[in-house]
């Protein structure tokens, strides 16, 4: 299993997952990402109170930012989250070499966000 693979933009820098994924998301996504890569999996059990000690973020914050992932295709969700005891969703990493595979790799340009996530043009 890679770690990430990095897409070259004309001659720009290398694109990579974190060209495409605002800063509040992507420290949800990288952890998610290392701990799959040191248990050479690709599916995640998501504890979102072991996600808030881990990224340093409230739990509304790291359901937000799953919730972006999920929408924005770089978390598939393989078990559906729930309230109560068991709840913790099961997600697959998704990386760049797939993100760009069904996204297009015209969205491989550098992305800007500022503080809160938003995108600049």
């Amino acid at each position: 299993m890679k770690s990430s693979s990095h897409l070259t933009v004309g001659n720009g820098p290398p694109c990579r997952e974190r060209s495409h994924i605002p800063p509040y998301a992507f420290s949800l996504w990288d952890w998610i990402n290392a701990v799959c890569i040191s248990q050479k999996s690709d599916f995640f059990t998501l504890y979102p109170t072991r996600a808030v000690w881990y990224v340093c973020a409230t739990r509304r914050m790291i359901q937000h930012a799953t919730q972006w992932l999920v929408k924005n295709g770089w978390l598939v969700v393989s078990k559906a989250p729930h309230r109560g005891i068991g709840g913790a969703g099961t997600y697959r990493v998704v990386r760049h070499a797939e993100w760009v595979q069904r996204h297009g790799f015209k969205k491989c340009i550098k992305h800007a966000y500022d503080d809160a996530g938003e995108q600049i043009s």
